[in-house]
């Protein structure tokens, strides 16, 4: 079984994953169909597409933080204790230590603390954030303040949402322009007291235990406002980072102009004024192009679904992208498990290859009929293209015909026969939203009903409802947008004459 290290907290006393504090995480809420009732009428169909997000995957051994040479994470735990210290002026930055995590060992259907991930459900935390810059998003603990996290971690706020345990910063005083260039969560690129450059600083206002070793809590002045953070105690960022050589610098950085520099950039990779080209960016200790799907405008972020069903590919402006093949459906809008549903033919997506159910005369007791099928929808490309795919839906209809040969030849038998109908479309496996509809074409009009995705309705016409020796034909099809509701349904429906 093989074991890869990443960004995992460890318990204070064990080697358990968790923290200070307990989360419990909330049962998701899952839509359940009920039936309803449908009204025969001719109207439009539905609204526009929406695109769905691909889901992303980080892949360790490919980002930013990762020590080229060993393939790990290289850190140092000098401030156990999780404080500010004031002991000496250093650049040397301490990270924490985090647990080795078991990618392969079997932990449910929830994700454990440290494990990458793509959404929040699927953490047994409840929280999935991107934390390391050049990484992908892994499952977190929340917090409060300080002491709920553990060592070499800290509450950090995450912008625009809440407080969750985040590794100390590998960034404090390094260079920078922007705050991007210094993190993801509350990092920010400022002129610190007595600096004549910008540098990098993390945001230490909820938890002054972001600052390690040789930093404390110092207010700044910010083109934002003032702020509190990580300044280097009793010196200057352009002093705690001066160097001489690699070896006086913090793991991860090299010694660059007489300054400790982090060579895991676009600018520096792996070395300093190694640069790469415009658009790549340095994932692993090389240059790498971010527009594969295993580095999809980011290092780590790889693109989930390729295989037999579906093909993942990098457009390198809007992400990841899921192509599903043919009549293969990614019904569970889950890029991970590619397009999982295969949708049978027949019956056809057209008129021109609708199945046929024969001939019936007009009795009610003889021509009583009944056909079943799937109406599956995504928010995907679908190569080869679909027949009569509806873009909209994200979905293609059911064809089905029936011969109306109307009356027997012959003299009156003196047995009531109408040319009439009744057809009653019963489905299940979808939710309550009133989007699925029955159309009955005759040549003489088109009768519809409406329905759920686990429900009946009815459409129906007394005499005179189509002409003798007509073709009838049913489309069952989905009339809301992709958007709004996706999966498989499953639907019958039974008809007579």
């Amino acid at each position: 079984m093989q074991r890869v290290l990443v960004l995992a907290f460890a318990l204070t006393s064990t080697l358990a994953f968790g923290c200070g504090r307990h989360n419990t995480m909330g049962d998701a809420d899952v839509g359940a169909g009920g039936g309803d009732s449908g009204s025969s009428s001719s109207h439009g169909a539905d609204s526009g597409r929406d695109a769905a997000s691909d889901a992303f995957m980080y892949v360790p051994g490919a980002d930013s933080g990762r020590d080229a040479a060993s393939d790990a994470f290289s850190f140092s735990d000098d401030d156990a204790s999780g404080g500010s210290g004031d002991d000496g002026g250093g650049g040397s930055t301490d990270t924490g230590g985090f647990p080795t995590f078991d990618a392969n060992a079997d932990v449910g259907t929830l994700i454990p603390l440290g494990g990458s991930c793509t959404a929040d459900a699927s953490c047994a935390s409840g929280r999935c954030v991107r934390v390391t810059s050049g990484a992908g998003p892994v499952c977190v603990a929340t917090c409060t303040a300080r002491g709920d996290c553990a060592a070499g971690t800290y509450c950090a706020q995450v912008p625009g949402a809440d407080r969750v345990c985040a590794p100390r910063s590998a960034s404090l005083c390094a260079t920078c322009t922007t705050d991007a260039e210094c993190g993801v969560v509350s990092e920010v690129c400022a002129m610190g007291p007595g600096d004549t450059a910008m540098a990098c600083h993390t945001d230490c206002s909820h938890d002054s235990s972001a600052c390690p070793t040789g930093y404390s809590c110092t207010l700044i002045t910010t083109a934002g406002g003032d702020r509190t953070v990580c300044a280097p105690t009793g010196t200057t960022c352009a002093a705690a980072t001066g160097c001489t050589s690699p070896a006086t610098c913090a793991p991860g950085q090299d010694c660059c102009g007489g300054v400790c520099t982090r060579i895991d950039t676009s600018e520096n990779c792996t070395g300093c004024g190694i640069r790469c080209d415009p658009g790549d960016g340095c994932c692993g200790g090389s240059c790498r192009a971010l527009t594969d799907t295993l580095n999809c405008l980011g290092c780590g972020i790889q693109c989930l679904g390729g295989g037999t069903t579906g093909d993942a590919s990098c457009d390198g402006v809007m992400g990841c992208r899921l192509t599903c093949r043919g009549e293969h459906w990614d019904a569970n809008g889950n890029a991970a498990d590619g397009c999982e549903v295969l949708d049978s033919v027949p019956p056809g997506h057209n008129q021109g290859s609708a199945s046929s159910r024969g001939s019936f005369q007009c009795f009610d007791a003889t021509s009583s009929d009944s056909f079943s099928g799937h109406i599956v929808s995504d928010a995907r490309f679908h190569l080869p293209t679909v027949s009569g795919i509806d873009m909209a839906s994200g979905s293609a209809p059911d064809y089905w015909t029936v011969t109306a040969s109307g009356p027997p030849p012959g003299p009156d038998t003196g047995v009531a026969c109408i040319n009439d109908i009744s057809a009653t479309i019963t489905t299940t496996g979808g939710s309550s939203d009133v989007c699925y509809r029955l159309s009955v074409i005759t040549n003489v009009g088109t009768y519809t009903a409406d329905v759920s995705g686990s429900g009946s309705a009815t459409a129906s016409h007394g005499a005179g409802a189509y002409g003798s020796g007509t073709m009838i034909t049913f489309r069952i099809e989905k009339t809301c947008s992709s958007a709004t509701t996706h999966g498989d349904i499953t639907y019958t429906v039974n008809y007579h004459l």
